[in-house]
């Protein structure tokens, strides 16, 4: 009787596998078909970030930080130009995006199994995140959304299997998988603090010492981080890895008028901020006026006058940051920039910007989830931790993305968007 219901268990169990590889396999047939058409009509894609990766290896090769880039991206690049030359190096920078996409699709699809019990469920969210165009045509961009949205979805599983099974490995593997996001693309920063959280509460609810190595590897990883903004200060004049984060402060500082530098302030910059300033331009006009701004002065000064601004103006400027959170809900989820000229333009242009899907429904998503585990909590004493961990994670990314970058929700919000 026993070894009849243990047959019947092993039965079940192998069908549910060879269906789960079926689904896997079907899903990369449309993957590919719908990733090749990217590739082959818009690969590779230029953008007005893309010349500051490719230039970026430069500056370290010199033994200087870049003053916008990070370096995990401009050394791919480099690795692909060494390989492959530069005629051939973009295009190979783009198929290794592909693959690491096309790995993480595995990865998705492992994920949704801890939180979605529907094998049909399963494989229709990871065919839509498999050929959901606003999200692969990345793969064709020389930017870090791509890995950043593919390396982020093999973390977060890697995550959730040492939660399960705690190992040795998927820890290593893990906090390496962390130094290059953080490495990639410093907006990534976010993933530490809930990492550490969620390991720290594995840790006092198992007392398995294992979680402790992950703890560790990610205050290593916060040290090597603060160690490389400590360098660029030294170097470039201000604790950052970059001045991005600046440039995002001086656009939404000028987008509230809040640039009104005081007139007893007789310094070149001030001279220069208040003349950009009293400038009717168009918002993307802000950058080339800040570059300006970074070409003729220290970003130390540059950087010292913005703090002075938001603190000076600092009811308003966290008032601005509410009604951020309200800007962004209306922005589209997906979009599409590309040329509206052929079929396939044409087609992906009306998807994007027609249909009405917007950030908005996220955060709707988001508070009907909350009070979901809250209502189970309530009912049953206790809750998924896995649950309340990938809340955490696209929450914080989000509060990131409102209080430290400017207007493009759609682009930034793509690390967590395949979770939602």
């Amino acid at each position: 009787m026993i070894g009849t219901t243990i047959n019947n268990i092993k039965s079940k169990y192998k069908i549910k596998e060879e269906t789960s590889e079926l689904s896997l396999i079907i899903v990369y047939f449309f993957a590919f078909i719908s990733n090749i058409i990217l590739f082959i009509n818009y690969a590779p894609v230029i953008s007005n970030d893309s010349s500051s990766y490719i230039y970026a290896i430069e500056s370290f090769l010199s033994g200087k930080l870049d003053l916008q880039r990070t370096p995990v991206y401009p050394a791919l690049i480099y690795i692909c130009n060494l390989f492959f030359g530069s005629q051939y190096m973009l295009q190979t920078v783009c198929l290794f995006q592909y693959l690491i996409f096309f790995i993480s699709i595995k990865y998705f699809f492992k994920t949704a199994s801890y939180f979605i019990k529907s094998n049909l469920i399963i494989f229709l969210t990871t065919l839509l995140y498999a050929c959901h165009p606003s999200i692969s045509i990345y793969s064709a961009n020389i930017l870090t959304e791509s890995l950043a949205v593919s390396l982020t979805i093999i973390l977060v599983y890697t995550q959730l299997k040492i939660s399960k099974q705690p190992s040795v490995k998927y820890v290593v593997f893990g906090v390496i998988l962390m130094l290059i996001l953080i490495f990639l693309r410093p907006a990534m920063l976010f993933i530490l603090p809930v990492i550490f959280l969620y390991n720290l509460y594995l840790y006092i609810t198992s007392k398995n010492k294992i979680y402790i190595l992950f703890l560790t590897g990610t205050l290593l990883i916060s040290s090597a981080q603060i160690g490389y903004c400590s360098i660029f200060k030294q170097q470039h004049g201000i604790f950052s890895p970059g001045y991005i984060s600046l440039l995002n402060k001086y656009y939404m500082l000028r987008e509230l008028s809040l640039l009104d530098i005081p007139s007893d302030n007789t310094t070149l910059l001030a001279q220069d901020i208040r003349r950009n300033n009293a400038k009717e331009v168009p918002k993307e006009n802000y950058y080339a006026d800040f570059f300006l701004l970074v070409d003729k002065y220290p970003l130390s000064d540059i950087n010292e006058i913005l703090r002075k601004q938001t603190s000076d103006n600092l009811s308003v400027y966290i008032l601005a940051i509410g009604k951020r959170f309200f800007v962004s809900s209306l922005s589209r989820v997906g979009f599409w920039h590309y040329p509206s000229e052929g079929f396939l333009d044409k087609l992906l242009y009306t998807i994007f910007m027609k249909l009405p899907l917007i950030v908005g429904f996220i955060y709707i998503f988001l508070i009907l989830y909350l009070f979901k585990m809250i209502s189970i909590y309530k009912r049953d004493k206790t809750i998924d931790m896995r649950d309340l961990f990938l809340w955490g994670f696209i929450c914080s990314n989000i509060i990131l993305m409102i209080i430290g970058a400017q207007d493009e929700w759609n682009r930034l919000i793509l690390p967590v968007l395949p979770f939602i």
